[in-house]
């Protein structure tokens, strides 16, 4: 895909969450992309202050992506795009701002069983759903540590698939992410119980216990 000059340009980007995956695309689109990054965190959060006191993302090999650092969406700022990354149990809390906020576009990055619900409650028109497929880890002091691999993240925006893969993450668009989020959703809460189930064990799920943890968590 060629990129349009639009596409190219700085843009101007809020992301909401401050964890793992949204300083992996804060690092990405600051550093990479050359845009105007705002990352915002859990107010009070240790996560903040690491943020707060570094500046931006540093990643464990000394990198580092200056970012605007804050602990709430400024709604009246006009983003390009907000770039939410929380979990679907966490957005619940953040949906009234996002309604009202200014941003043209605001994309969901994360899995959800009802994204109808959060297309209506920013308007349809301002929505894009998503899902990343990348792979990021936090140490004790707050680096991070991003692998990228060939698997491609995806978004129903065309638009913000550009703008991810000239920033350095795969992406590409995916015309029904709403159905492909309710068909994966079961899929993923079989294989994240397993994974818990194979946690308490110490070691790994047995057989015995996966079938009976996947059929009932789909």
């Amino acid at each position: 895909m060629t990129a349009s000059p639009r596409s190219l340009s700085p843009r101007r980007i809020a992301i909401l969450g401050g964890g793992r995956i949204g300083s992996a695309f804060a690092f990405h689109l600051a550093r990479n992309g050359g845009h105007e990054v705002t990352l915002i965190a859990r107010p009070g959060s240790a996560r903040l202050a690491q943020l707060q006191r570094a500046g931006g993302v540093v990643t464990t090999a000394g990198e580092q992506a200056s970012a605007i650092v804050c602990d709430r969406l400024d709604e009246s700022v006009a983003y390009d795009l907000a770039l939410v990354t929380v979990k679907d149990y966490q957005v619940r809390a953040l949906l009234p701002a996002l309604s009202r906020c200014a941003a043209e576009k605001i994309q969901f990055m994360f899995m959800t069983f009802d994204p109808q619900h959060l297309q209506q409650a920013v308007t349809p028109q301002r929505a894009a759903l998503g899902m990343p497929f990348l792979q990021s880890d936090l140490d004790a002091k707050g680096k991070i540590k991003i692998s990228v691999g060939k698997r491609e993240t995806l978004t129903d925006d065309p638009e913000t698939a550009q703008l991810l893969s000239t920033a350095g993450l795969p992406a590409r668009h995916e015309p029904r992410m709403a159905l492909w989020l309710r068909c994966h959703v079961p899929l993923g809460i079989a294989f994240e119980s397993v994974a818990v189930a194979a946690e308490q064990r110490g070691n790994s799920a047995s057989w015995r216990r996966a079938r009976t943890l996947g059929p009932v968590s789909t």
